[in-house]
C-alpha cells in the first residue's frame, strides 16, 4: 500500500515537472515569436526612414526689412515757369556743323558775299570771265536751334509750336573779323487740329524729295525749295494752303527784247505784283 502511494506521488512530482517544462517552453516560445515580430517591425521602419527624402531645412528667421530709403530731393522744388499754361511740355533741340567748301570755277569767279559761295545755285554760275576763281570758304551757319512746346488743352486736344533758326543771314562780320552771321527764321508756326499757321515750308514742294546729302540743298537744278508765311489746312494726304506770294523773273537780255529797269543782264528781279496770297492744293499718297 505504501509503495503504491509512493510510486504514485512521484509519477504524479514528474508530470508536474513535466507539464510546467512544457508550459515555460510554450512562453519562452511566444515572447521569442514577438520579439521576433517586433525586431522585424524596427527594421522595417529603419529601412522607411532610410528610403524616405531627407526634411526640408527649417526656414530661417525672417530678417527685419531694411529702412527704405527716403526719395530724393527734387531738383527743383518751385516751377520756373509759374506763368505757363499747364499740361505743356518744352522742347530744345539742335546742332552744330562746320562746312569747308572748296569752289573752282573756270570761267569767271563768284563774288565773295555771293550765297554761291555756300552752296550751289546754278544761276551764280560765272560764265563769260575773263579768269577761273579758286575758294575756300568755312563757316558753321548750318548750325541749328529748334524751340518747341506742346499743350494738352481741357478737351484733350493738342496745341504745338515750333520756332527753328539758323544762320544763314547776312554778315554782320567780314571773314577777316570775326565770322559773324544773322540768324535766319525757318519755321514759326502754331497747329491744332488740321491747321497749320505760321512760316514752314510751302505746300507747293514735298520735302521728302530733297536729297539726303551734307551740301545744305544738294542739287538744286529743278528744286522747289522755299518756306514762307501761310495758312494750311490738312486731313489725310489732302492739304490746302494760302500762302504769301511773290513771283521772281529771270529775264533773257540778250537780243533786242526789252529789259526792265530794275533788271541787270543776267540778274533776277521781283515782279512786285501780288495782291493774292498763292493758293496751292496738294495730294499725297
Amino acid at each position: 500500500m505504501l509503495r503504491r502511494m509512493i510510486t504514485t506521488t512521484l509519477a504524479a512530482a514528474a508530470l508536474g515537472t513535466s507539464l510546467a517544462a512544457a508550459a515555460q517552453t510554450d512562453k519562452e516560445a511566444a515572447l521569442e515569436s514577438r520579439i521576433a515580430e517586433l525586431e522585424k517591425q524596427v527594421q522595417a521602419l529603419l529601412a522607411a526612414q532610410k528610403a524616405a527624402p531627407a526634411p526640408a531645412a527649417a526656414p530661417a528667421a525672417a530678417t527685419a526689412a531694411a529702412p527704405a530709403k527716403p526719395a530724393p530731393a527734387p531738383i527743383q522744388g518751385v516751377s520756373i515757369t509759374p506763368n505757363a499754361a499747364p499740361n505743356t511740355t518744352f522742347q530744345i533741340t539742335g546742332y552744330v556743323k562746320a562746312d569747308a567748301l572748296f569752289t573752282n570755277t573756270s570761267d569767271g569767279e563768284i563774288a565773295d558775299s555771293a550765297s554761291g559761295r555756300d552752296f550751289y545755285v546754278p544761276g551764280q554760275t560765272p560764265v563769260g570771265g575773263l579768269d577761273e576763281g579758286t575758294d575756300l570758304n568755312a563757316h558753321v551757319k548750318q548750325s541749328r536751334v529748334n524751340f518747341g512746346t506742346d499743350t494738352i488743352l481741357a478737351g484733350g486736344d493738342k496745341l504745338s509750336t515750333r520756332f527753328e533758326i539758323d544762320f544763314f543771314g547776312s554778315a554782320l562780320g567780314s571773314q577777316n573779323v570775326s565770322n559773324t552771321y544773322a540768324p535766319v527764321v525757318r519755321h514759326a508756326y502754331v497747329t491744332w487740329h488740321e491747321w497749320l499757321v505760321g512760316q514752314t515750308w510751302s505746300n507747293f514742294m514735298d520735302p521728302a524729295t530733297l536729297p539726303d546729302v551734307l551740301d545744305f540743298i544738294g542739287p538744286t537744278d529743278g528744286t522747289t525749295f522755299v518756306r514762307q508765311p501761310q495758312v494750311r489746312w490738312t486731313k489725310g494726304g489732302l492739304s490746302l494752303s494760302a500762302e504769301n506770294r511773290e513771283t521772281t523773273i529771270t529775264p533773257y537780255t540778250a537780243g533786242t527784247l526789252p529789259t526792265p529797269p530794275a533788271a541787270q543782264p543776267g540778274r533776277s528781279f521781283s515782279s512786285d505784283d501780288g495782291a493774292v496770297p498763292d493758293l496751292t492744293a496738294r495730294y499725297a499718297w
